[in-house]
């Protein structure tokens, strides 16, 4: 591939260009060939490529496109690290530099600006200052040491040579070469050694020629002010060793120059043929303006204005103050009425002036027409090479004629203007004798201007030299970032250091801290800057105008904060659903479903479809739908209450979804729902639970009424009326009936609101017996005695599944065997044979407190018998009671006998009663008997002579009433017998008693 970097022209030369085509001067050279221009852009340069700079034989000119005053190369030389700004040194004999400050070159042996060596090249407007080196600390030109020498050829035109020191030749040391040079400034040049102070010559210009070359060497329109010298040639040491060498001094201007011995001057004529015209020396410190070591025939010294004594008043020189116009300022333009004007001589003149004006015969001495002495043409504005951001510093602003001399005479109006538009200038002002001193505050840092300029005559202007102004100490932070991000996506924001007025500040080395408006911001960790500023990833995730805020570790003054970033959500991750927390069933409300990204922000774009699902099966639900800018409104109905969720889906991608809880409350309450055990035991305490409920099933919690209690258990236990707790409440109940009861609840208020359970009561378990049966029953028939297990509230225990065992009080009763229930009821076969009101008795055979008994009225069958009772024994003669009872066939008093009864008696003598009827089966007859013994009564029914019953009844004799004496009928007399006496009652019965 072929890359062409410059093009050239038909004639065959090119232009090179620094830096846009080439990245250094060296660079730009290497690629030239004789003829071409490299051509360099304003900037400092410095560096590998950009100093040392060597021509390698090559006939080019180097060239700046802005001037001296903007194109700096910067050698930053040092014993350690020496580096000159251009070498000339391989044959060229049209190498060419033009428009360079060339600065800070340092060389051991060489001029450390410019070295040029057995070549030809001009130097045209140029600065070379603070350069050092041990011959020519600015500018070194010398043969090549060859036999014979090969001299240099160099042109030196509109220089500016100041600041520099070496050896021999301060500014220019010239040896056995063909030095011109013209209209330049030789400024505080030094020639100087620490440890051979009397060898060092020239401290503006060292001219010396060791062999036997025939140069010529020429000095015009020069002005030589503040150099030095430790030995001779405070200005220029002409040093020639033979008379090969002509050196001319024409037309310069000399002031404050200084030497270092007594022998030595400004000017000092060691060998050679010189000449030196139409000069002035004026205010130099050596004590010579002119040395010479030479013979005085091969010097001249004429038309010049010298205060040594000696030259005035031959050879057309005098010594008078030349009314320079201003030497504090360096203007050693001529004042008006100076004694040089106009006094010197053409011969050999150059043909313009020091400022390239045309000389105006008869032609002045020094470096300036006496034309330019006229009224100010432009100002100097003189400053500080650098200055703190901030800090105000003094200008100098003098009012200079075309010859730069100072226009005393100045009365304008000066106005200040700067490069730096944040700059505090000073108010329009005044000159005094054509100088002011004004104060200057810059702001913005770089490479600055100040300009004076005539109010009424802008042509009368001037602009400083380049103020390179630091940043002050930082101030704030500048954050600079995108206007735009995506939530999620990293990008790179910078952070700078700067002072209160904006500049940066390079210097800063403390450690930023990094914030930002977006709380979910992923931030860079702490920092430093380099050179003031930093480039940092940060990544926002929340959607909106946002901003980065950077703060110093330590000052938190020291902080700053980006320009807005709208951050754009992402592609939609999730949906936000949002709701009332409360609903109400039954009544339909909106949900908003927001499509979000990863980081919760709208995602406006997103253009799926949404499907709602709810855990509410029973919910009503809209279509799906779509959103519009990732937002949309959907009417739901949630018919159950409770805690429920309403979920959206994207129809496609199931990742895609949100849920959000809901609390759906009950509407008023309609009903009451009771709740309760499907069977309890009557007698036992059993909770009914009572809620209320809207027309969908919810439970009211909200329900504030009160709840009465009835039941279809009449006997049941009900509680007091009584509100609900969160819309339901326990109530204690007791059945006391079994079956299937109902419990109803009613609002006290509004009866609408009721509602009710039937619930199973069984018995509680068997605590007695209950026994029915007929009655009356009449002995001896056979009748059914039922037997019911009740519990103790008198239901009957269908569950009893005990054993019963009968009794009865009539002892003669006929009872079946021990059986058991069927459902809690038995039947059993009973006869009782005894009349009355006999009870019988059922008892559990294990637990004989389950029992149960039952009294019946038996009654006595018909009469089969009399029974007869009468007092036994009795006396004969007595009336007493003879009892007839009509008894059936057991033995029982047959109450309803209604027959007659009739008494016989085996005494036949008895007295008894009449015929008689029975009263409730029962009569009393009285009877008399008569006779002792035990006779018998009878009674016999009158009809039914089978219903008959007797009596035997001891008869005793009644009381004696007499005694029969019985004896035999004969005795013996004397002997015994035995006399019979019997006790005989009123009815002859023996009166046994």
């Amino acid at each position: 591939m072929v890359l062409t970097l410059f093009s050239r022209a038909a004639s065959g030369t090119a232009t090179l260009n620094v830096p846009s085509i080439y990245a250094t001067i060296q660079a730009a050279v290497t690629a030239s060939t004789s003829g071409d221009s490299v051509v360099v852009a304003p900037g400092t340069y410095t560096g590998a490529g950009n100093v040392d700079i060597d021509f390698g034989g090559k006939n080019i000119n180097v060239m700046s496109s802005g001037g001296a005053a903007v194109t700096v190369i910067d050698c930053q030389g040092s014993a350690g690290s020496p580096h000159k700004g251009f070498y000339i040194h391989s044959g060229e004999t049209a190498a060419a530099i033009d428009g360079f400050t060339i600065q800070n070159g340092y060389d051991a042996n060489l001029g450390s600006g410019i070295a040029v060596l057995a070549a030809t090249a001009t130097i045209n407007q140029c600065v070379i200052q603070n350069c050092t080196g041990r011959f020519g600390g600015g500018i070194y030109v010398s043969a090549l040491a060859t036999n014979p020498f090969t001299p240099s050829n160099v042109t030196i035109t509109d220089c500016v040579v100041k600041n520099n020191s070496g050896f021999q030749g301060g500014g220019l040391f010239c040896n056995a070469s063909n030095c011109a040079v013209s209209q330049s400034d030789f400024l505080s040049n030094t020639a100087s050694s620490g440890s051979s102070p009397n060898t060092t010559y020239g401290g503006g210009i060292e001219i010396t020629k060791n062999n036997s070359n025939i140069v010529t060497d020429t000095v015009t329109d020069c002005v030589f002010i503040s150099n030095s010298t430790q030995a001779d040639g405070g200005a220029i040491d002409m040093a020639s060793n033979n008379t090969n060498q002509t050196v001319k001094v024409y037309n310069c201007s000399f002031y404050g120059n200084s030497s270092g011995s007594a022998n030595t001057g400004t000017i000092d004529f060691f060998s050679g043929t010189n000449t030196v015209r139409n000069c002035i020396f004026y205010g130099d410190v050596s004590s010579k303006e002119i040395s010479t070591a030479s013979p005085p025939a091969a010097n001249v010294v004429q038309y010049c204005d010298v205060h040594q004594s000696g030259y005035a008043g031959s050879n057309n020189n005098i010594n008078a103050d030349p009314l320079y116009v201003d030497t504090a300022n360096k203007n050693l333009h001529l004042q008006s009425g100076s004694p040089c004007i106009g006094v010197g001589t053409s011969t050999g003149a150059p043909s313009v002036d020091h400022d390239n004006v045309a000389w105006t015969p008869p032609i002045s001495m020094g470096a300036f027409d006496a034309s330019t002495v006229l009224s100010a043409t432009h100002f100097s504005v003189s400053a500080p090479g650098s200055a703190t951001a901030g800090s105000s510093f003094n200008v100098t602003v003098t009012a200079l004629d075309s010859g730069n001399g100072t226009d005393t005479s100045y009365s304008g109006t000066v106005h200040f203007t700067s490069s730096d538009g944040a700059a505090t200038l000073p108010a329009d002002a005044t000159l005094t004798n054509g100088v002011g001193t004004f104060s200057v505050t810059l702001e913005t840092a770089g490479s600055q201007t100040v300009t004076a300029t005539d109010t009424v005559s802008s042509s009368i202007t001037g602009t400083s030299g380049a103020i390179v102004v630091g940043a002050d100490a930082a101030d704030h932070f500048v954050v600079s970032a995108p206007g735009s991000a995506t939530a999620g996506s990293p990008f790179n924001f910078s952070v700078t250091a700067v002072d209160v007025y904006g500049n940066t500040d390079t210097s800063y080395a403390g450690t930023a801290h990094f914030t930002s408006t977006d709380g979910a911001a992923t931030l860079p960790a702490d920092a430093t800057l380099t050179n003031g500023v930093g480039t940092f990833s940060v990544t926002l995730k929340t959607a909106g105008s946002q901003t980065v805020t950077a703060t110093d570790t330590v000052t938190s003054s020291i902080t700053g904060t980006s320009g807005a970033i709208v951050v754009g959500a992402g592609a939609a991750n999730h949906f936000a659903v949002s709701a009332l927390s409360t609903m109400r069933a039954g009544s339909a409300y909106n949900i908003t479903v927001t499509a979000k990204d990863a980081y919760g922000n709208t995602a406006t774009g997103y253009a799926g479809t949404v499907h709602l699902t709810s855990s509410d099966t029973a919910a009503i639900l809209p279509a799906d739908a779509t959103l519009t800018n990732g937002v949309g409104t959907f009417r739901i109905l949630f018919r159950t209450a409770g805690g429920q969720t309403i979920t959206a889906t994207d129809t496609v991608n199931s990742a895609i979804t949100g849920t959000a809880a809901i609390t759906v409350t009950a509407g008023p309450a309609v009903r009451f729902v009771l709740t309760a055990p499907s069977s309890t035991q009557v007698g036992g305490v059993f909770n009914v639970t009572v809620t209320a409920k809207d027309a969908l099933g919810n439970t009211v919690p909200g329900y504030a009424g009160t709840v009465h209690l009835t039941s279809s258990d009449t006997t049941a236990i009900l509680p007091a009326d009584a509100t609900l707790t969160n819309g339901a409440g326990l109530f204690r109940v007791i059945f006391r009936t079994t079956g299937r009861p109902t419990i109803t609840a009613t609002d006290t208020v509004n009866s609408a609101i009721t509602g009710a359970v039937a619930i199973t009561a069984t018995a509680g378990p068997a605590a007695r017996f209950v026994l029915t049966a007929p009655n009356p029953t009449q002995v001896g028939a056979v009748f059914n005695v039922t037997v019911t297990a009740k519990d103790a509230l008198g239901n009957t225990a269908t569950g009893y599944a005990g054993t019963v065992h009968l009794t009865s009080s009539d002892t003669a009763a006929i009872l079946p065997a021990d059986a058991m229930l069927t459902n809690g009821v038995g039947t059993f076969r009973v006869i009782l044979r005894t009349a009355g009101r006999p009870t019988i008795t059922a008892t559990d055979t294990v637990n004989s407190a389950i029992t149960g008994a039952v009294a019946i009225t038996a009654t006595a069958g018909p009469a089969a018998r009399f029974v007869l009772s009468a007092p036994n024994p009795t006396q004969v003669g007595s009336v007493f009671n003879v009892t007839v009872t009509a008894k059936d066939a057991l033995g029982n008093t047959v109450t309803g006998y209604a027959g007659t009864v009739h008494l016989t008696s085996s005494d036949r003598s008895a007295i008894l009663a009449a015929d008689a009827t029975l009263t409730n089966g029962v009569g009393t007859f009285q009877v008399t008997l008569k006779t002792t013994g035990r006779p018998t009564i009878a009674a016999t029914d009158t009809v039914n002579s089978a219903i008959t019953g007797s009596a035997a009844v001891v008869v005793n004799a009644a009381v004696a009433t007499r005694l029969l004496m019985s004896a035999p009928v004969t005795v013996t007399a004397g002997s015994e017998f035995s006399l019979v006496a019997t006790a005989k009652d009123a009815y002859g019965d023996i009166a046994t008693g």
